[in-house]
């Protein structure tokens, strides 16, 4: 089983299931783009993304910056 987050054909977030009321954590999350699509998409309660890379923070756009 793959999991893409550009849906080409195989399994995408739908494997998430419901997620609505929840937190979903996102670890390695790069710039945040993945987890952003899901609060986006999917409206949890909450999204936390973690990275390690400050290069990756500046990468983010900023209204997904580090608080």
């Amino acid at each position: 089983m793959r999991w893409d987050w550009y849906q080409r054909g195989e399994y995408g977030t739908e494997l998430l299931g419901d997620v609505a009321g929840r937190t979903v954590v996102e670890v390695g999350a790069g710039a945040g783009t993945q987890a952003a699509y899901v609060a986006q998409e999917l409206a949890p309660a909450r999204v936390t993304a973690i990275d390690s890379s400050p290069t990756q923070h500046a990468r983010a756009h900023p209204t997904r910056r580090p608080h």
